[in-house]
């Protein structure tokens, strides 16, 4: 069993009196063993090494240095550091930014890069079609590379002043994102019927609840505090969390009865409680009935195998798979007319969010909304939650 780090490593001595400190199988030397000076270099390297979640930082470039630090030496660093501090869906949208900058400018001297070059970097997003405010926060993104870099002491601060001059995009300068709406009814009640009971589980519950995907996809029951008549759950990791934001979603009787069907009495209470091996399983039980006897199985299509929960990818890929299936494409459309067909029909777990926060703020009030979705401001329940039309149609009907 390999050992744990969890000392602090040893200054050592040499035979020839010299001393020494190995961190991460790097040999350091720091002069003569026993020296003042010796010690508060040992005591600031290791201070270093902690600060750093026990990795040795990337030595500031110095005037002696005849290469100056590039794009891709801040970046590799970079990368360790945000892959601990940030969830991973908040990672993979910070890669995708990164990768422009990457492709752009990987080879090219941070101290180069400047507005002009944030710009470019920017057209290249624009280019791609992104939307303008998925813009704006990417760009804020690829400045938080150089914030980190001056902060520890990798580029001038003077860099990443200068990129914060860069102005953001104005409505009409990149393509705008139309507003997300609520899911219509009958496209979910089509989906539920063609998906295993596990993905329909999930779906009933983000109704219920207005849970995000993500909050519930590695649910187990060790996790749901039971002791009231209303269950509850805080999850560790969301998307506020390294806000040191706290979550809560609460379960009443129609979730519970959900759950109650997947918490096996005596099962491992660690296991996820939506399970696609599960799923898969009994899809295989199903069709076991319409094989002849002694037919061979199907070879596997892939090496892939499934995982202990689903993914968000993988849940959507349930619900597009349903929808796909429900509505398949006509023959003879051309490749433009293929994906308005698909986007007439296709949506995804988020924006059963906006399914719940609507009915909770037409029903209960936007504070009640507010308080069962996690938001910390009024304005971003008010993105979830749909205004109510048929008040406002039935008031106009009475007032004349």
């Amino acid at each position: 069993m390999p050992k744990l780090i969890t000392q602090v490593p040893k200054l050592c001595r040499h035979q020839r009196g010299q001393a020494f400190v190995k961190i991460g199988g790097q040999q350091i030397w720091l002069g003569r063993y026993g020296e003042p000076l010796t010690r508060e270099k040992y005591d600031r390297l290791v201070g270093q090494w902690l600060a750093n979640g026990r990795v040795l930082p990337e030595p500031p470039p110095t005037p002696a240095d005849t290469a100056p630090v590039t794009i891709l030496q801040i970046l590799a660093p970079y990368w360790r550091w945000a892959k601990e501090r940030y969830t991973p869906s908040e990672v993979l949208t910070i890669k995708s930014a990164l990768r422009i900058a990457e492709a752009l400018y990987g080879s090219v001297s941070a101290l180069e890069f400047g507005p002009n070059a944030l710009r470019a970097v920017r057209a290249e997003m624009i280019r791609r079609q992104w939307t303008r405010r998925q813009i704006n926060r990417q760009i804020s993104r690829v400045r938080a590379l150089f914030r980190w870099a001056a902060s520890h002491e990798l580029i001038p601060e003077r860099i990443y002043n200068q990129l914060r001059t860069v102005e953001p995009l104005r409505r009409g300068e990149a393509a705008e994102r139309p507003r997300v709406k609520p899911v219509p009814r009958p496209l979910i009640r089509v989906v539920r019927r063609r998906v295993s009971r596990q993905v329909r589980a999930l779906i009933d519950l983000q109704l219920l609840t207005g849970a995000r995907a993500d909050e519930l996809l590695r649910l187990r029951a060790t996790d749901i505090d039971r002791s009231r008549d209303v269950w509850s759950f805080n999850p560790a990791a969301h998307k506020t969390a390294h806000h040191e934001k706290e979550r809560w979603i609460y379960f009443g009787p129609r979730s519970q009865r959900i759950l109650r069907l997947f918490m096996k009495p005596g099962g491992p209470a660690d296991a996820p409680l939506f399970s696609p091996t599960e799923a898969e399983r009994e899809r295989h039980d199903r069709a076991a009935g319409h094989r002849r006897i002694g037919q061979k199985p199907n070879p596997r299509r892939s090496d892939r195998t499934l995982g202990q929960h689903y993914t968000t990818a993988s849940y959507r890929r349930s619900i597009h798979r349903a929808l796909a299936d429900a509505f398949p494409t006509p023959d003879g459309l051309d490749a433009q007319e293929t994906r308005q067909w698909r986007k007439a029909h296709a949506w995804g777990p988020h924006r059963l969010r906006h399914n719940a926060a609507t009915f909770l703020r037409r029903e209960f009030g936007l504070e009640v909304a507010m308080a069962i979705l996690g938001h910390s401001s009024v304005s971003t329940t008010q993105i979830y939650a749909e205004q109510d039309q048929l008040r406002a149609l039935r008031a106009i009907a009475e007032v004349g």
